[in-house]
């Protein structure tokens, strides 16, 4: 940690950042190193505000938290759309009954996947 890494630092300056977390399982059995992101969902309007993503990946007991911006810890309250890939890149159909997620700004956001 030096003062190239303070240099480069940028404060985070949109809303509020609200932490998400859970596991992901296959087949039941922890997904690890896996691609978790969730994504603004195209099917709600956003109205004035902008669209969002954030990304995390899977330990090797399938836990995740999601980083907005790779730095920042969590993301935005609103309605997203999940998305989930292998270590190898190859995506994981995530059934429709839990594609759709809606992270709260007054509720615990734990999300557990299973496959």
């Amino acid at each position: 940690f030096g003062i190239n890494s303070l240099m480069n630092y940028v404060p985070y300056e949109g809303p509020p950042l609200f932490r998400v977390s859970g596991v992901v399982k296959q087949g039941g059995q922890p997904l690890a190193n896996a691609r978790i992101s969730f994504e603004s969902d195209p099917m709600v309007p956003l109205g004035d505000k902008q669209p969002y993503s954030a990304t995390g990946t899977t330990d090797a007991e399938g836990n995740y938290e999601l980083y907005y911006e790779a730095d920042y810890a969590g993301i935005p309250a609103g309605a997203y759309v999940v998305g989930i890939m292998t270590s190898s890149g190859a995506p994981v159909t995530v059934p429709d009954t839990e594609v759709r997620r809606t992270v709260s700004d007054t509720e615990e956001n734990k999300f557990d996947f299973n496959l």
